[in-house]
This record gives structure tokens, C-alpha cells and sequence, in this order.
């Protein structure tokens, strides 16, 4: 298990400019995930429901797999993308 620091997460990518290389989308779905996470565990799972209604339906499953992978080859992050449902569970690195 590893808690996690929203602030500390959000002070880590704007320090080392990180932010800089990453898109808009890109962004959107790093600080969902942060919001979403839970502090204790550091991980979070995010349906496809909940993805539409927080990136809107005009984000495409392309951008969001997109940004995802880019934000783990950053080290970001790890995912666990389930193929049922398109279901996304995260743990912060």
C-alpha cells in the first residue's frame, strides 16, 4: 500500500516540468485520477460511466488509451485497463 499526497503529486509534475511534454488531454485525465484515487491505497478503478461524465463525450476511448499509456511511460502511474467494459484501475508510482 502507498498513500498518497494530492498536493505533493501536483507539486512533483509542476516542479520537474513534466507538464510541459504532456497534452491537454493528457493532463485532464492525470488530474482526474488524482481526484479520484484513494489517498490511503494510492490506486483507484474508474468505469466507463464515470470516464463520459468526467471528460465529457466527446473524449474519445483513443485519446483517453492515449493518454493513459503516455502517462505510464512517463512513470506516472501504472494501469490496469480491463477489457471488459473498458473499466481503467491506476496506481500512482
Amino acid at each position: 500500500m502507498m498513500k498518497i499526497d494530492r498536493r505533493e503529486l501536483l507539486e512533483e509534475l509542476s516542479q520537474t516540468n513534466l507538464w510541459k511534454n504532456l497534452s491537454a488531454e493528457e493532463v485532464r485525465v492525470y488530474l482526474l485520477l488524482i481526484i479520484c484515487a484513494d489517498e490511503i491505497r494510492g490506486a483507484g478503478r474508474l468505469s466507463p460511466e464515470v470516464l463520459e461524465r468526467c471528460l465529457g463525450s466527446n473524449f474519445t476511448m483513443d485519446q483517453l488509451q492515449k493518454a493513459l499509456h503516455e502517462l505510464e511511460s512517463l512513470s506516472l502511474l501504472r494501469l490496469d485497463i480491463a477489457s471488459a467494459g473498458w473499466e481503467i484501475g491506476f496506481r500512482f508510482l
